[in-house]
């Protein structure tokens, strides 16, 4: 256990690195045509920033600055600790309960993506869209949801275990 509590800042970092790729690189949503067969596709920078036609759908961009956020705030936490740089105790949980907080929303935000497709399409475009191909969350922000809140878990672990102990 004090193993993983040593580490849990380290494994945290490798979630949000994990879940900041995936919410890049995979598609936010996709469909198969009923009478087609056409696959129809959202690009991950199209789920997160939108196109030129289409705004940004609030809970991609939402998620995705929160785990850029929560990354570099665990960065900094380690590059501090690396550096043996004389920090107050409180200070290093709060930022860890934050970066905690961030991710674990960050994930919760992923998974609102396709509520948050229909509000940037617009009902009459969405419509047509679940019309001709079902879409679905992707299989890659489905599984970055799910990294973004187990990292949010072991980024909060070392602060509450050491909050239980007082």
């Amino acid at each position: 256990m004090k193993t993983l509590i040593r580490f849990s800042t380290l494994i945290a970092i490798g979630c949000a690195i994990a879940a900041f790729v995936l919410l890049m690189v995979s598609p936010a949503a996709y469909g198969v045509g009923a009478l087609t067969n056409s696959v129809y596709t959202i690009s991950g920078t199209e789920g997160i920033f939108g196109t030129e036609n289409v705004g940004a759908p609030w809970a991609g961009l939402l998620a995705w600055i929160f785990v850029l956020v929560s990354m570099v705030a665990l960065i900094a936490l380690v590059v501090i600790e690396f550096l043996k740089v004389k920090i107050d105790e409180r200070v290093i949980a709060v930022v860890s309960l934050l970066a905690c907080a961030l991710m674990v929303m960050g994930g919760v935000f992923a998974f609102l993506e396709l509520s948050a497709l229909e509000a940037a399409y617009g009902s009459n475009a969405w419509a047509a869209i679940v019309a001709a191909s079902h879409p679905g969350l992707g299989a890659g922000w489905v599984i970055g949801a799910i990294v973004m809140i187990a990292g949010g878990a072991f980024a909060g672990l070392a602060p509450i275990v050491k909050l239980l102990k007082k």
